[in-house]
């Protein structure tokens, strides 16, 4: 009998926190800090510009994008809402 995808993945010990690339942490980290709110922010990330930016997809295990977030709420970024109603980060590019 054919295992199916993920019977696949779980089998080969491979878990969502493979797919999670530190060093893209570590570029939004060193290249963003929080802003205090939507108006004194250089930039506005939803969770679709989020996505885009780790090339978070979700996946047979799961939504890598969660662990992405969780980690940047470690690094003291917090999710509010946005003026249009959307969940997101407000952010500050960081002066170097």
């Amino acid at each position: 009998m054919k295992k199916d995808n993920n019977e696949e993945e779980k089998s080969s010990g491979v878990s969502l926190e493979d797919y999670i690339i530190q060093d893209k942490i570590n570029a939004f980290i060193q290249h963003y800090k929080p802003a205090k709110d939507e108006s004194t922010c250089d930039e506005v990330y939803t969770d679709a510009k989020l996505r885009q930016f780790f090339k978070a997809w979700p996946c047979t295990l799961g939504d890598p994008l969660s662990i992405y977030t969780n980690i940047l709420r470690e690094s003291g970024f917090i999710m509010k809402v946005s003026l249009s109603g959307e969940p997101a980060y407000f952010v500050c590019q960081r002066e170097n």
